[in-house]
């Protein structure tokens, strides 16, 4: 009797629509979150352990050039994406705020007196590139078609 329930109630559950968003939206978050806080770590982690040399610059990986504050940024991103995940609202609030922060750093990367500080904040194509997938992917999510049963209920 209780397995007969529990079907019952697992089956309500997937068939649900607005919940399959809300999952959707909330695993968006706290996989991105945790994402960023990963680059964010491995970044610090390559800032720490790599050479003096600076004029070469610093990559992630051997791939991706990584400073302080764009690691702050990626940390910060990140903190918020996993706390952001535990509801709904917050949710979406984080594919919103990471959408707008995303093109901005690659808009940003565009602007020529930007690139002058390639120690602080390294934007090369590489990255503005990774960060406008990025404001892509977190607009589906923030303003697209899984947020829509939010907005409605507004």
């Amino acid at each position: 009797m209780y397995f007969k329930n529990n079907e019952k109630t697992l089956s309500c559950a997937v068939r649900s629509p607005l919940l399959a968003r809300r999952t959707m939206i909330r695993q968006f978050a706290l996989c991105m979150g945790g994402s960023w806080l990963a680059f964010a770590i491995l970044g610090y982690l390559s800032l720490v352990l790599s050479s003096g040399d600076t004029s070469a610059g610093r990559l992630l990986l051997g791939i991706l050039p990584v400073g302080p504050w764009l690691n702050l940024l990626y940390l910060l991103l990140g903190v918020v994406g996993l706390a952001g995940s535990g509801q709904y609202r917050t949710s979406i609030f984080y594919a919103r705020l990471a959408a707008i922060t995303g093109a901005a750093l690659a808009v940003l990367g565009f602007v020529p007196g930007a690139t002058q500080l390639p120690a602080l904040l390294p934007l090369t194509q590489d990255v503005m590139g990774l960060h406008l997938l990025f404001a892509v992917i977190a607009a589906y999510f923030g303003w697209g078609e899984p947020s829509r049963s939010y907005i409605a209920l507004l």
